[in-house]
Formats: C-alpha cells, structure tokens, sequence
C-alpha cells in the first residue's frame, strides 16, 4: 500500500477525491471487544467516519465495493449520520461539524452551546450536544428502534458507535444511551472529538472507549474548566483512552 497524500482538502471533508479503504483486503474488519485498542478496527472506523460527511449516493457506492449492506442515512436539523452492516456488525457513525453545507450554522451553535443539562439521569453533558443527540429519539425516525430492528431480524449482531468531531462527541452520547437502554456494552472509537459530559457521566460508558487525538489539536481537550473548578457536577472530564 502506498502512503495516501494528504492536502488541504482533507481537512474540510467531505473530498470525494480521497480513495477509501485502500488496501482494504489485506486488513479484515474483525473487531476484539478485550478492553484494548484493536488497531485494524480503529484504522476501519477512522476511513467511516470520513465516509459519514460524503454525499448518500457516493457512500452507498463505496460501502458496495467494501461488500458492506443495510445503508440507511439520518439527517435532521443539526445531526447526520449513517448506518449499515459490515461483516454483521452495525456500524453507527455520526457526521462531524462541515463547514461546507449550508446546515453549518447549527452545528457551530452546537459546538459553542457549553453549557452542561442533565442527560436523562446520567451525569450531565454539552447542553448543545445533548440538543443535537435529542434528535436521533425522533419518534417517527428513530435512530435506536432502527438499531434494534437490525439485531432482532439477525442481520446484525453487535454495534460500534463511532465519528470525527461533534460526530465522534455525538456517538460518545449515543453509547452511554445505547448501554443505559439495557443492551450489552459497545465499543466506541472517536477522532478528534471535544469532550462531553462530567465524571458521573462517564460511569456510564463502555470500557472499550478509545479517543484518538491528533498531536496538537486542541479541540478533544475541549470544553476547558474553569482554573480550581475541582470535580464538581459542572465539570468536564476526560473519558476512555486516549491514543494519539
């Protein structure tokens, strides 16, 4: 496999440009739930989560070549995502902020709304993140009915929540969601994502947590506390395993 060249366009997806899952024959998509990274999957989620910001059309014609089925695309006011079924699991994956789509606007004023809300007894989170993820429990669209439906009829097995920047703090929501509901635990690999909720709500996580951050960027340590904020409920807190 050739190293990929990066430009500037891949820092503002999506880039239909960009060659997804190159090589991908050489590395199975075979997640390991053993509490440590498994670093195939995390390389698989990461090609995902780009893939989220592209166009239903052209995903649904990379997902065919990567013999992945069941594509479905979510899309409400400020929250995008898609899934479908890889090798029996659903893949959950959240588009990050774009600032090229006219819906930008609400993903910045969910970026910036910091403030912490109770979420729904499990500690307390990003009110504007909260306010995004609300919309996936869409009674006539619902993201987790659609999830349960995949596992009833047998096509799917296990979930990964997965998603680059708000998509990655939005997935980090919807797995302590998923986990609350009474389903087993699911792994949650995120790229780039801000911080999202305090320490009581991080007892609700999976174990198999895994934040990947690139050297430098400040967003995933993000929202900042105040100076001696200490632990209290309005604090944020660092969440599952940081890989860089």
């Amino acid at each position: 496999m050739q190293p990929k060249s990066i430009d500037f366009a891949v820092l503002f997806p999506p880039n239909m440009n960009y060659e997804y899952f190159e090589g991908y024959e050489s590395i199975p998509f075979k997640p390991e739930a053993s509490g440590k990274c498994h670093l195939p999957t995390a390389w698989w989620l990461a090609e995902i989560s780009l893939l989220a910001y592209e166009h239903p059309g052209f995903v649904k014609w990379v997902l065919r070549h990567i013999k992945a089925s069941h594509l479905r695309y979510f899309s409400w006011d400020t929250t995008q995502l898609i899934t479908f079924i890889l090798n029996e699991y659903c893949i959950v994956a959240f588009r990050g902020t774009e600032i090229k789509s006219p819906k930008s606007f609400h993903d910045i004023i969910s970026d910036m709304n910091i403030n912490m809300t109770d979420f729904y007894g499990m500690g307390r989170v990003h009110q504007g993140f909260k306010l995004a993820f609300d919309e996936t429990l869409d009674p006539k669209n619902n993201l987790f009915s659609h999830i349960d439906s995949l596992l009833q009829s047998g096509l799917a097995k296990k979930v990964i929540f997965t998603g680059h920047s708000m998509g990655g703090s939005l997935a980090t929501l919807s797995a302590a969601w998923y986990g609350r509901a009474g389903h087993e635990q699911t792994p949650l690999y995120t790229y780039g994502a801000m911080r999202v909720g305090n320490e009581d709500f991080n007892a609700y996580l999976p174990k198999d947590v895994f934040r990947f951050v690139n050297n430098g960027d400040p967003f995933p340590y993000l929202p900042t506390n105040f100076p001696k904020s200490g632990k209290g409920k309005n604090t944020y807190a660092n969440h599952g395993q940081v890989l860089f």
